[in-house]
């Protein structure tokens, strides 16, 4: 069986806006499983709202009219599984295990066409109430496939980045390495290096944020890292980092800049957006 790593993280994925592209495979506080049902939250007028909307569904339409349908299942105010399936076949579980408040394993199922179902299963690490190591055995039919190891890196006020090995049998494949930077409470840029075989690496930078509230920003801050080497499309790291949303990216090295533009709740929650250079649009639901 070859190694598969287009559901870890597809390269190009760039918020919600490109679902199925053929070019791809929020607060940062550094809180684990911390549930907001019962915390004030600023709003864009600099005050508090108290109305926190847990999010249940992101429908993704790409230029070419591609789906990525992704929804988030909840256990009281605990995220507990995210699933995602696309138009063109392809299906993606992340079931959340918790001890107490943190998540002590994620267990991803990913179902290609034409590749054989593929298991991983996270196991989580703490120091000091953050996530700082995690290790994974994927397994196709019970057998093992490959092996991973990711190590977290934290700033004085942030998570920097991760760095993720794998391994198949007692050979190394390569490893990816993400890189974060913020200004402020938002995601500026975001990289990822690679020496993983055929694995492209990426470069983006975010800018224009609005002052409206991320979808994103009372998941847990586990399975945010999580997201930087292993998530994909709408909850992509790019997305789940910031207190606010971006309005425009640009991939480095392509000289690519794309406009987004919301329309939004009275809760100043986004709920539709489309982007600028090929008609992507998306849509967003919540509970």
């Amino acid at each position: 069986m070859k190694l598969s790593f287009k559901a870890l993280f597809l390269a190009g994925a760039i918020f919600a806006f490109n679902a199925c592209d053929s070019t791809r495979d929020a607060n940062g506080d550094s809180l684990v499983g911390i549930d907001y049902g019962d915390i004030d939250m600023p709003d864009g007028d600099g005050d508090t709202n108290t109305s926190v909307k847990k999010l249940k569904k992101i429908e993704d339409t790409n230029g070419d009219g591609d789906v990525l349908t992704t929804t988030y299942t909840y256990d009281a105010d605990k995220l507990t599984k995210v699933y995602s399936k696309s138009s063109l076949g392809d299906e993606y579980t992340y079931v959340l295990v918790y001890n107490g408040t943190e998540i002590s394993q994620i267990k991803q199922t990913q179902k290609e066409e034409g590749e054989s179902q593929v298991d991983t299963t996270y196991d989580l690490v703490y120091t000091g109430g953050k996530v700082t190591s995690m290790k994974a055995v994927a397994k196709s039919s019970d057998v093992e496939v490959y092996k991973i190891d990711t190590q977290f890196r934290y700033s004085p006020s942030n998570i920097s980045g991760a760095k993720s090995t794998f391994v198949m049998g007692t050979t190394e494949m390569g490893s990816l390495d993400s890189a974060l930077g913020f200004t402020g409470p938002n995601l500026t840029s975001f990289k990822l290096t690679s020496t993983v075989p055929f694995f492209p690496e990426v470069e983006m930078l975010m800018s224009n944020f609005d002052d409206k509230k991320n979808p994103f920003a009372n998941f847990p801050e586990a399975f945010k890292a999580f997201s930087m080497n292993f998530m994909l499309g709408s909850s992509s790291p790019v997305a789940m980092f910031s207190q606010n949303n971006y309005k425009t990216i640009k991939v480095v090295g392509d000289s690519v800049s794309y406009d987004m533009t919301y329309t939004y709740n009275t809760d100043n929650y986004p709920v539709a957006g489309t982007r600028s250079d090929n008609g992507g649009k998306i849509t967003f639901e919540y509970y």
